[in-house]
């Protein structure tokens, strides 16, 4: 898989928020979770605020296709979090944390967006991103092995 550069994956993300705004979704907030998590869409979907240990500094998955794991709060995932916790203020520790469960049609027209600008950006999954955040954690000399629970 030939993934975007840095630039072009923050330029992807500004896209992805102005496209999400203009929709009137919140698909944003899980672009941003995925690509900073690393985690699969089916286990994203399904954090609930209490699988979040703010203190302790990890996130708890429940769903999770090889079984229970948790991650570091790694820094731009708890600014997410946290930016999300103070867009829902009225959320209960049992409801889920992301109100969208799919961005692709918005993920796919930014990337064909940034592609009509010249730059190289390959058609995009969810998947994708798990990949782009491990891509860019390695390189950066991240550990990003998990904790099964």
């Amino acid at each position: 898989m030939d993934l975007p550069e840095p630039p072009v994956v923050v330029e992807l993300r500004s896209v992805v928020h102005r496209r999400c705004a203009m929709r009137g979704t919140l698909g944003n907030w899980l672009f941003d979770f995925l690509l900073f998590s690393g985690s699969r869409i089916e286990a994203a979907t399904d954090v609930r605020w209490e699988d979040i240990q703010w203190k302790e500094g990890s996130l708890y998955f429940r769903n999770a296709k090889y079984g229970k794991y948790s991650i570091p709060l790694f820094p731009e995932l708890r600014k997410c979090l946290e930016d999300l916790r103070k867009a829902t203020p009225n959320a209960k520790a049992a409801d889920r944390v992301l109100p969208t469960k799919s961005l692709q049609t918005v993920l796919t027209g930014a990337c064909k967006e940034l592609q009509s600008r010249g730059l190289k950006c390959p058609h995009l999954s969810h998947h994708d991103l798990r990949h782009l955040f491990a891509t860019r954690a390695i390189e950066q000399g991240v550990e990003i092995g998990r904790a099964h629970v």
